[in-house]
C-alpha cells in the first residue's frame, strides 16, 4: 500500500507541521500546502497526489528531508522485525 491509499501521507504532513510549531522553527513563510494534482500512474490510472507538498520551495525541501527520515525509520523498523 502506498501512503496516499492509507492516508499516511496526511499523518506525516500533520506531524511535520506540528513539529514546526512545537519547536518554533522559523521557516520564513506561511505553512501552506500545495494543491494535489492528478498524475497518470504507470498502470494507466490517474491518482491525485502532491507534486510538491508546500507552496514555499524551502519549506518543501525541508519536508522532503523529514519524509526521508520518516521513511528510513519505517524501513529500519521493518528490517528489525523480520
Amino acid at each position: 500500500m502506498d501512503m496516499y491509499t492509507t492516508g499516511e501521507i496526511y499523518e506525516v504532513l500533520n506531524s511535520f507541521e506540528k513539529k514546526l510549531h512545537d519547536f518554533e522553527i522559523y521557516v520564513g513563510c506561511k505553512v501552506e500546502r500545495s494543491e494535489q494534482q492528478f498524475v497518470k500512474m504507470p498502470s494507466g490510472k490517474e491518482k491525485k497526489i502532491f507534486v510538491t507538498y508546500y507552496d514555499n520551495g524551502r519549506l518543501n525541501e525541508l519536508f522532503k528531508l523529514y519524509l526521508s527520515g520518516y521513511s528510513a525509520g519505517k524501513l529500519e523498523g521493518r528490517l528489525q522485525s523480520s
